[in-house]
């Protein structure tokens, strides 16, 4: 049986420090000559539990997201086993944690951020979780790090903690706002729902003191960014600081700080023909995929007939860098081979009414599809890309390395030395005498190697690596309702009959969490109209 390498799922990067995670595998490399200063193995199957002597108790289980804090002394991993674990650097193993923290569900999205720590500057770790919670986690290395049984609590709650804020829906995108060397003021979330909600933050972390709505949006929020400035008065947007957001697929909306309060300046669509070439995943196959992941009686390797539906467009990040004294916005979508270099500039002089002109939305295609991104600025900005080499999604090298030259990107032509050019590079040939490794209880295996752990092809169809895709359309935002939400987008089911798709809405529709929802939108809507007009 052959093997093949876990794909690189995120990624991180600093000044100093890349961190790499595939579902068996956390690398830590040094950004600067590319040495492997520490690797991990990770259990590849979250939902077996392990015997408790077992030395894999401790792993992590299938890595899913990973951060360097602000000032790089410290790198957070969240796994689908509903753990955080906080590293300093020089201490990457297991059992050496700073913060060994249980989350009552999966992460979504993680950011660092300062905090006050006793009256001084330190570094929080802020995780929002997949039921619409924000939880955070101050790193206090004064307080010995807690150690759990092999079946830790997996409620925060139980151990005395609290969540920071709550939506009614999954929390999809979240950013700060402040000046970053200090305690933010002010944290932004956006979920699936359409809500982007501002609320309080400050060294008390009163999240609970809702600042501001922002409302309009049509469809899930996937990202958000924050328009320093300086860029914001380069293009004539405010003397303030701005907020970028995704709204579905193909819109971008910017809102604009007038006197502490936001208001929404303009919008921006980009033509759905451009991007949707380079999108060959099927949301319908990745559904069942993850089904027959979750599946304990499924065996062998997933296959499925694509349903031959346009799959939706999900943007899932912004990011605003500077070259040339000229400011851009980076913008991916899930799945997509390609991403897009739009000048800042146009997208703040467009119309609502109109696309974005064809010349202004710069395509890259780096030929296979996008995992995630990182982004390290500086005199040199460097921009990582993390791709998914399986067969039959695309080919390597899992990490591809740019630079931003002119307001181009340009690949980086500087070669990493090994073992950092296994991942930007060849990589070697496998040992053909490997065998995948012995059979357990486990459905998702993987033979322990460095730098990417070995994977048979039955584990390899099975990973689910576009949760997105499948999570982030609604009914209400794939264009299965009348309203006049994501005008660009297409149904995603695998038959588009009416009975089926009038049987999905009701599905989505209804239940207490349905409810809930209605009764929030209903509480926004009344606090927004209750304003005082400016």
């Amino acid at each position: 049986m052959s093997l093949a390498p876990l794909p690189v799922y995120w990624i991180d990067a600093s000044t100093k420090y890349l961190v790499a995670l595939t579902a068996g595998n956390i690398l830590l490399f040094n950004n600067e000559d590319g040495a492997l200063i520490s690797a991990l193995d990770a259990r590849v199957d979250a939902s077996v539990h392990v015997d408790p002597n077992s030395p894999e108790v401790a792993w992590a289980a299938a890595p899913r997201l990973c951060a360097i804090s602000k000032n790089e002394e410290f790198i957070a991993v969240a796994s689908d086993d509903k753990m955080l674990h906080v590293w300093r650097p020089d201490a990457l193993e297991y059992g050496r944690e700073v913060l060994l923290q249980p989350l009552s569900k999966r992460a979504s999205t993680m950011q660092w951020t300062i905090c006050d720590l006793r009256s001084m500057p330190g570094q929080e770790v802020v995780v929002s979780d997949k039921f619409g919670d924000v939880w955070s986690f101050p790193i206090d290395n004064s307080e010995p790090c807690k150690k759990y049984g092999p079946n830790p609590p997996h409620d925060p709650e139980q151990l005395g903690i609290r969540p920071r804020l709550g939506h009614v829906s999954m929390i999809t995108s979240m950013a700060f706002l402040g000046n970053p060397e200090i305690v933010p003021a002010s944290i932004i979330t956006g979920d699936r729902d359409e809500h982007i909600r501002i609320s309080r933050w400050g060294a008390t972390r009163a999240s609970n003191v809702v600042q501001q709505y922002l409302m309009g949006s049509k469809s899930f929020i996937g990202a958000l960014a924050i328009v320093p400035r300086i860029a914001a008065q380069s293009v004539s947007l405010s003397v303030r600081r701005a907020i970028l957001s995704s709204d579905g697929g193909t819109t971008i909306r910017i809102w604009t700080d007038e006197l502490y309060e936001f208001s929404l300046r303009n919008v921006a669509n980009i033509d759905p023909a451009l991007i949707r070439p380079y999108v060959k995943l099927d949301a319908d196959v990745e559904r069942r995929r993850e089904k027959a992941a979750g599946d304990c009686a499924f065996k062998g390797v997933f296959f499925a007939e694509p349903s031959g539906e346009e799959p939706p467009l999900v943007i899932t990040r912004l990011v605003v860098v500077q070259s040339s004294n000229q400011f851009w916005v980076m913008v991916t979508w899930e799945g997509a081979t390609a991403f897009a270099f739009i000048p800042l500039l146009a997208i703040a002089m467009a119309k609502e009414s109109d696309m974005l002109k064809r010349e202004d939305v710069h395509i890259y295609d780096v030929g296979s599809p996008i995992l995630n991104t990182a982004i390290v600025s500086g005199s040199h900005t460097t921009v990582w890309i993390a791709c998914d080499d399986r067969e039959g999604f695309g080919q390597g090298p899992p990490l591809r390395k740019y630079g931003i030259e002119d307001g181009k990107y340009v690949p980086d032509s500087r070669s990493d030395p090994s073992p950092l050019a296994e991942l930007t590079g060849k990589p070697s040939a496998i040992d053909p005498t490997l065998t995948a490794p012995a059979a357990t209880n486990a459905k998702l295996t993987a033979l322990p190697h460095v730098p990417r752990a070995l994977a048979p092809p039955e584990t390899l169809s099975q990973l689910c690596l576009y949760s997105a895709l499948v999570t982030h359309p609604k009914p209400t935002s794939i264009g299965l309702l009348d309203n006049e939400g994501a005008p660009f987008a297409k149904p995603l089911l695998a038959s588009s009959t009416d009975a089926k798709s009038k049987s999905m809405i009701v599905r989505q529709q209804s239940g207490k969490r349905a409810a809930g929802r209605a009764k929030n939108q209903a509480t926004i809507l009344e606090q927004y109209n209750s304003q005082p007009s400016r």
